[in-house]
């Protein structure tokens, strides 16, 4: 939550749910990977906030092309 409030500080609304949404979806793809290569169970805890960071460099890198 504050990371998102920080974030939505220096971003505009759109970009902050774009940094969201690609953290979550990062961290959906991680997890399923660990499942897969039996490295986790479904007990295993990520921390989302790596997620984050890296959604937000990838929002900022592709300059939102997708928030016309």
């Amino acid at each position: 939550g504050l990371v998102l409030l920080v974030t939505g500080l220096f971003l505009s609304a759109e970009q902050t749910f774009f940094v969201a949404v690609v953290g979550l979806l990062l961290a959906t793809l991680f997890g399923v990977g660990m499942l897969v290569l039996k490295r986790g169970t479904l007990q295993t805890t990520l921390p989302f906030v790596p997620f984050l960071a890296v959604g937000g460099v990838i929002v900022l890198w592709s300059n939102a092309w997708f928030v016309a």
